[in-house]
Order: structure tokens, then sequence, then C-alpha cells
């Protein structure tokens, strides 16, 4: 019975040589190493100059979003007159459109719960952002007007502040409750362009170089750091995908800003789809159910909010709906 010893033998190495290869086949693939190199990420999304120190923060009792609600609406459902007239501004000036008044009726408003209410209106796939679009343009149209009444043949400094402060204060609540980067980037914006304008309304040598100050740190920030930031947390690049993955899923797990990351977590949807490697692949799948699973993921509601949602969105994110991104 042992006439064949070398060939049972040699049946033995085979056979564990393909348990070997089978049980190496069922282990999970390794996702991507962070980089460790996207810091600013992984750190609050405050902005090291203080707004306050262009304008003192409102202190009304009233919530914004009610009149902020009211100026998307309207912008909305006037958009093509309002694109139309924001090329003649001075006929804006003849009468302001209800979009813009509803923006200045909130100015004193010290709180702001747009989105806190309902996540998934700025969280999801789609490319437009209705509510955001057209609040943004509301504000926008606001420092045009301000911006109207700082030149020689328009100046009515009272008029100016009016519009300016309007802008600056939305831009400054869309920065502070900065669910997605786009609301935090709309803000920015907006206070940014609003300080020049005040810089310009400003008696006091020292006010008008703070408003300046603070709008020239805003533009740095952005050229410097954030823009490529968002190009690797929001873009499609291959080289990215492959490079940065390790760092996408530090930011969905770990990071302390929650806009940053409710977008890593987004980004982890696409890479159901796209990830540069099979474990990155794999990963982001693995992650998502883990984070699912989570009773907690901050001690503050507003992100827990957030980010259960975009963990819904990035979960329930289909091939079909992921071709139809753009």
């Amino acid at each position: 019975m042992w006439g064949n010893q070398r060939g049972w033998i040699l049946s033995a190495i085979l056979a564990a040589l393909m348990g070997g290869l089978l049980a190496w086949s069922m282990v999970p693939p390794m996702p991507t190493a962070p980089t460790g190199t996207l810091t600013l990420a992984m750190q609050p999304a405050d902005l090291a100059i203080d707004p306050g120190g262009v304008l003192p923060p409102p202190n009304g009792d009233d919530d914004a979003a009610t009149a902020y609600r009211k100026a998307a609406a309207d912008w909305n459902a006037n958009k093509a007159a309002y694109v139309a007239l924001s090329d003649k501004i001075t006929d804006v000036a003849k009468q302001v459109p209800d979009a813009v008044k509803q923006v200045v009726a909130a100015s004193d408003d010290g709180t702001m719960t747009l989105f806190a209410p309902n996540p998934d209106e700025v969280i999801n796939y789609e490319s437009e952002h209705p509510m955001l679009d057209g609040l943004f343009a509301a504000g926008s149209l606001s420092n045009s007007l301000a911006l109207l009444y700082t030149t020689d043949q328009y100046k009515d400094p009272v008029k100016a502040n009016l519009y300016a402060d309007a802008a600056f204060n939305l831009g400054r609540h869309l920065y502070q409750e900065r669910i997605v980067f786009a609301e935090w980037m709309d803000g920015l914006n907006l206070m940014s362009d609003a300080a020049l304008i005040l810089q310009k309304t400003r008696s006091d040598p020292t006010d008008a170089q703070n408003c300046r100050d603070f709008a020239l740190a805003i533009n740095d920030f952005r050229k410097d750091k954030v823009e490529r930031l968002w190009e690797i947390i929001g873009g499609i690049g291959d080289e990215d995908k492959a490079t940065y993955a390790g760092d996408i899923f530090q930011i969905a797990r770990e990071s302390p800003e929650r806009m940053w990351r409710v977008e890593a977590i987004l980004k982890l949807g696409r890479f159901k789809f796209n990830a540069a490697t099979r474990g990155d692949q794999f990963g982001a799948k693995r992650t998502l159910r883990a984070m699912a699973a989570m009773q907690s993921v901050s001690p503050d509601p507003l992100t827990q909010l957030s980010v259960h949602s975009a963990i819904l969105a990035a979960a329930n994110l289909t091939l079909e709906d992921y071709r139809q991104i753009k």
C-alpha cells in the first residue's frame, strides 16, 4: 500500500498548497495606508482670524433659517429674471428683489438651523442643491447692491452697510453650520466679498484694515490650502484615489470636523465602484458597514445626524446611481 508513497506525498503537498491558496484568496485585501499629509482635514475648519473683527455676531432671538428659506425659494422661483437683473444692478436698486429683502430681514438673527433639521438636502450625490444655491445667489446680489452704494454716483454708506452686513452675516451662518463643503465655501466667499465692501465704508483706518486683512486671509487660505485638499476629497482623479485613499478612510472615521467627515464618507460611497485597488473597494464597503452599526459617531448632535446621513447616502449608492453622478 506504500508502493506509491512518493505520489501520496506529492498529493499531500499539492493539497496543502491548494488549501493555502484558497485560504489566502478568502482573506480580505488590505486598504491603502494613510499618508498622514492631509492634516487640514484632521482639524476643525474654523478660521484663524475671527469674523467678529469685521462685524460683531448678530444676537437676535430669531432663527435666520426661516427668512433664508424664503429668500432661496423666491430666487429659484424667479431665477431667470434675477439672473438678468444681476447685470443691471442699478435696476435692482430701484426695486429690490424679495430674495434680497429676506436676507436683509435675517441680518440680526442670532441663530441659523438651515440644513440641520434635514441634512439630506445637501448630503447627497446631486450636482445641484437649490436651497443652498438660491440662497448664495441672493446673498451675492446683496453684496452687489452694497458695492453699488460705495461708488461715487450712488454713494450711500447706510445702504452699503445694510446690504453688506446682511451678506456677511449670511456667510457667517453658512460657515458656522458647514454640513458640507459647498455650504462652508459659500459662507467664506460671502464673508470675503462683504468684508472688502465694508472696508470702503469704515471711517476708522484700523477698522478698514481689519476688514481687508480678513478678506485677504480667507483668499490666501482657500488658494494655499483648501483648493488642493478639496481636489483630493471631492475630486475623481485616479492618482489621488490611489495615493490618498487611506487618508479618506481616516478622515471619514476620525476627523473632528463635521464637514470633512461627511465629504470623506460620500467619497467612500464612490470608492465602492471606482477605488484604485481591490483593497480600497472592499475597505470602503467594510468601513461603511462598520460605521452604520455604530450607535454614536460623535458627541455633537449635528455631527451625529450629518455623519449618519452621509453613511446612509454612501451605503445606498448603487452602480446605476454612481454612473449618473456628474
